[in-house]
């Protein structure tokens, strides 16, 4: 579904703003009165403001994300926006960019996406509508430009795991294994559909009430396609959780060295940084270096092994599979559901 943004809105290459008097400036949206900040997606009207409404400029990366309010249903007296209707995710380069293979890898964010919702998969962020929308590109009326932009919307989240973890620092061990368990089981069908997602950190497990399901699948890969999206030395995933053979892509990839190191980002790399969310779940860090058993601060000794199995540097002394990790994590939960 393409819609367009209202015209004296822009953005400036960081933020949406609006236009104010002076030049290229703009103002911040005035999260007060909504009533100037509208779009029209498949004729229903929303308003539109900043996820992070207290620092507008805390979320994004390679996206414009912002909160979206069904007009029709849009509570005035509300004055802390805390059910938004959707979440809008704008790709930050416009359609005629230079590098297109951001756009490729967007658009295939969007297919697992909607094969996710296909499938109804609980697991994952569910999608709703994507396309194409307008935006100005600068605050200059006399040298506005209106470009395209690619974009979808997905269901709002209450929080992510990194907020949650911090928050509740007193939660017991059978409630973070459950966590565990769900995320192992999301990725599990994310692989099943020939996807490896490889931007798994926190920020990208999402909370839902009393449910938890992943996104962000902007670095997924497929197993079974042959596309050029990759660059021979891109950086695939967050920095402090990526696995080595993406430190190697990273390093070695463009140079004579790439033939001596895995540099092929696969199931094995989501089951490393699967490795690194069960640390952050257990114990609210993520070690670096040469993990060893003492370096895990948890109770329960065959949850060390397990996850000091996961992050083992080469992939063959890693879990096989997600089949394994989740055989391995069963007795686990029932030993500790039995003394509970």
């Amino acid at each position: 579904m393409d819609f367009a943004f209202p015209p004296d809105i822009f953005y400036n290459g960081r933020i949406v703003k609006k236009v104010n008097a002076i030049k290229y400036k703009g103002d911040l949206l005035n999260i007060k009165n909504l009533s100037d900040t509208t779009i029209n997606i498949d004729n229903t009207e929303y308003y539109f403001t900043y996820l992070n409404i207290i620092d507008p400029y805390s979320k994004g990366g390679n996206s414009i994300i912002m909160k979206l309010f069904q007009i029709e249903y849009f509570d005035e007296n509300d004055p802390d926006f805390d059910a938004p209707d959707k979440i809008i995710k704008i790709l930050k380069y416009p359609i005629d960019f230079g590098e297109k293979a951001i756009h490729k890898r967007f658009n295939l964010e969007i297919e697992a996406l909607n094969k996710c919702k296909e499938i109804q998969d609980p697991s994952i962020v569910e999608i709703f509508d994507f396309g194409t929308c307008k935006l100005n590109v600068s605050g200059d009326k006399n040298k506005r430009k209106i470009k395209d932009y690619l974009y979808y919307t997905m269901e709002p989240a209450d929080t992510d795991l990194s907020e949650y973890i911090k928050n509740n620092p007193n939660i017991d061990d059978v409630t973070r294994i459950s966590l565990c368990t769900s995320i192992t089981k999301g990725i599990m069908q994310l692989h099943k559909l020939g996807y490896y997602h490889r931007d798994l950190k926190p920020d990208n497990i999402l909370v839902f009430g009393d449910n938890w399901k992943i996104a962000d699948l902007g670095l997924i890969g497929h197993r079974d396609t042959n596309f050029d999206i990759d660059r021979d030395n891109d950086l695939i995933g967050p920095k402090g959780w990526l696995s080595p053979e993406s430190v190697n892509k990273w390093l070695c990839g463009d140079n004579d060295y790439k033939d001596q190191h895995d540099c092929i980002i696969d199931d094995q790399s989501d089951i490393f940084q699967l490795g690194k969310l069960f640390c952050f779940i257990m114990q609210g860090n993520n070690p670096m270096g040469i993990l060893k058993i003492r370096d895990l601060n948890l109770n329960n000794n065959r949850m060390k092994h397990l996850i000091k199995k996961m992050l083992h540097y080469p992939k063959s002394s890693r879990a096989k599979n997600l089949h394994v990790i989740l055989n391995l994590i069963k007795p686990i939960e029932q030993e500790l559901l039995l003394h509970a």
